[in-house]
């Protein structure tokens, strides 16, 4: 996608389902997939979300967050993950809201914040890329990694469906 919001899927597992599907507008591509882990099936949304600096991308960001919900809530079977740039802290309204809404919760907990968008600001960065999980996922290790020439940082997370 020649814009920022593009979004990229790699696995080591099998897949059994694969697909690419826009979110609240053409330019929102969220990755959809069905991981086989063992004898599990892990649910995984990927999602690159519009930023709310104006009006108008609000609006479009709530009802992304709306349709996240649907498509990754607690009707799924089994072990779910969201993960992506969601343009928002987790002290957010919105961001609460979809992790009631959808029955997951964010990995940082009891792993701690790193910032993982840049800041010229020493230490001002933002937590705004998350890796979000079902009850059916164990958070086994999380870290916020380098600096890679992004102005995002990657969130590293090991994970166990159980």
């Amino acid at each position: 996608q020649d814009d920022p919001f593009g979004i990229w899927f790699g696995s080591r597992l099998p897949l059994e389902e694969l697909r690419v599907e826009d979110v609240g507008a053409r330019r929102f591509p969220a990755v959809i997939a069905r991981i086989r882990a063992n004898a599990r099936i892990v649910h995984f949304l990927g999602v690159h979300a519009s930023n709310p600096v104006v009006p108008s991308r609000a609006v479009l960001w709530r009802a992304q967050f709306a349709e996240y919900a649907e498509l990754m809530g607690s009707g799924l079977d089994g072990a779910r993950i969201v993960a992506g740039d969601l343009n928002c802290t987790p002290f957010c309204l919105t961001f609460d809201g979809f992790l009631k809404s959808a029955d997951l919760r964010d990995s940082a907990l009891g792993h701690g914040l790193g910032s993982t968008w840049y800041s010229p600001v020493p230490g001002c960065g933002l937590p705004i890329d998350h890796v979000l999980v079902s009850s059916a996922v164990e958070v086994l290790e999380r870290e916020i990694g380098p600096d890679t020439g992004s102005d995002h940082r990657p969130v590293r997370v090991k994970l166990r469906a159980l």
